[in-house]
């Protein structure tokens, strides 16, 4: 087999290679059992709700999301918010895009590195990342001091700039000069997309669908991408 391994596949996941935000399920779960923030826990509702009725940008939302979030986490326990995240994963694993599992084998089979980029709570984002049997993933990390929250966020990666600075260190560290793919759905991703020697928009929004047709990009779904990876 061809070694492949100074080459890399990277996906973003919500929308990429599932449906929805698994991180709003995640912090509904955290919620029910009281380890959210009450008044946070209303603002995240408020906001999404507004980003989703275009009153805020996709932009606007996340830097607001990202606020809020660490504030929401500050105090509890690591192992209880880690329980949580475990049940969600084993809840909606099978959730997941048919052909999600598949296109993941399909890099890792020709040997290339593979990597999600999130935005979403680590928390439940490296497990579905383990699950889907991709190398490495990047997500939204909080502060944990003595096993407990502190509140602070340490990454940016909910912006599209803060994916982009995730990758470039990532490619760095690998001695990777350019990811040979970069699959993503929304604008959030386009950072990363234009860093690919082949950008693929996959189950792509109205945005990114408009941007991809300027672009020339592929503009694929759960349901086509195999067949045209296959036929490349």
């Amino acid at each position: 087999m061809m070694d492949n391994t100074t080459q890399c596949a990277v996906f973003d996941f919500d929308g990429t290679l599932r449906q929805g935000h698994i991180t709003q399920t995640f912090m509904d779960e955290l919620y029910k059992n009281h380890l959210f923030n009450e008044q946070e826990y209303a603002f995240q509702k408020e906001i999404f709700n507004q980003s989703c009725t275009s009153q805020l940008s996709y932009n606007e939302w996340l830097d607001k999301w990202a606020i809020s979030w660490g504030k929401a986490f500050k105090g509890f326990h690591q192992k209880d918010i880690l329980s949580i995240a475990g049940e969600v994963y084993k809840k909606h694993k099978n959730d997941l895009y048919y052909s999600s599992k598949e296109l993941i084998k399909f890099f890792n089979d020709k040997n290339y590195k593979t990597l999600i980029i999130s935005g979403g709570a680590c928390e439940v984002i490296e497990l579905f990342s383990k699950y889907l049997g991709v190398n490495h993933s990047i997500s939204t990390k909080l502060e944990i001091v003595n096993g407990k929250y502190t509140g602070k966020m340490l990454s940016k990666i909910h912006t599209s700039e803060g994916k982009a600075i995730a990758l470039n260190a990532f490619l760095s560290k690998n001695g990777i000069n350019q990811p040979v793919f970069v699959f993503g759905d929304s604008a959030g991703d386009l950072a990363i997309l234009n860093q690919a020697a082949n950008p693929i928009t996959l189950n792509a929004d109205k945005e990114l669908k408009l941007i991809a047709l300027k672009k020339d990009w592929p503009i694929k779904t759960y349901k086509n991408i195999m067949s045209y990876l296959n036929s490349l």
